[in-house]
């Protein structure tokens, strides 16, 4: 499954004093090299994070949920967690066809009763692996910074390329694909998703706003 720049799940370090998010605008002046250069967190600042939540449980703020769009149609939902133990902001992007329909991701009610239902646990699970994760970049194909990504156990997990300025992240499995593999099935593909017209919504309950570095 080709997963675009966006929903490639990174980390970004947040300040935070008295339950306030201590920056002036956003967290961009914060934010790890690659969430820098693609996103743009806006909030208020004389309110507590608390207070601009969308939910709130043991381990996680949900900050955020976002809805996205290919060529004017629904297609997939991304929100944004904040790890209480590492304050440290996670992305987790859902396509449609895994229950995360339009009319559930603008309902705040079903959205949350959903994420505690499905996602909550996932969203440790998912930080845990991630942090574990080390690279080795590819020596071919220079132009697309090629990168292998693997686990603890030194086992291979998938790869990313950067293509006109996105990272796009596939082949997923335990065998280090070869030149002409990454070609055909990342970097070709990726070309053709990226032809399309994305477009993103805040939705309505999420007083913390997210953009990407294109819309601001």
């Amino acid at each position: 499954m080709l997963i675009r720049h966006h929903l490639k799940v990174k980390f970004v370090e947040v300040i935070k004093g008295e339950n306030t998010l201590v920056t002036k605008n956003s967290f961009k002046g914060l934010a790890s090299e690659y969430d820098e250069d693609q996103y743009v967190f806006t909030f208020d600042s004389s309110k507590t994070l608390h207070k601009q939540a969308i939910y709130e449980d043991d381990n996680h703020y949900l900050l955020n949920v976002l809805k996205i769009y290919t060529n004017n149609t629904y297609f997939a939902v991304q929100y944004s967690c904040l790890n209480k133990e590492s304050k440290k902001i996670s992305h987790h992007f859902r396509c449609k066809d895994r229950g995360f329909s339009e009319s559930l991701v603008d309902n705040k009610i079903f959205f949350i009763d959903f994420y505690k239902l499905h996602e909550a646990n996932v969203s440790v699970y998912t930080e845990k692996f991630y942090e574990k994760l080390y690279e080795i970049k590819a020596d071919f194909l220079n132009e697309y910074e090629v990168t292998f990504v693997f686990d603890s156990d030194n086992i291979y997990n998938y790869s990313y390329a950067y293509i006109n300025g996105s990272c796009c992240r596939g082949l997923y499995g335990n065998t280090i694909p070869t030149e002409t593999e990454i070609l055909k099935n990342l970097i070709e593909p990726s070309k053709i998703s990226l032809s399309n017209h994305i477009t993103r919504i805040n939705t309505s309950y999420s007083d913390i706003k997210v953009f990407h570095k294109t819309e601001v």
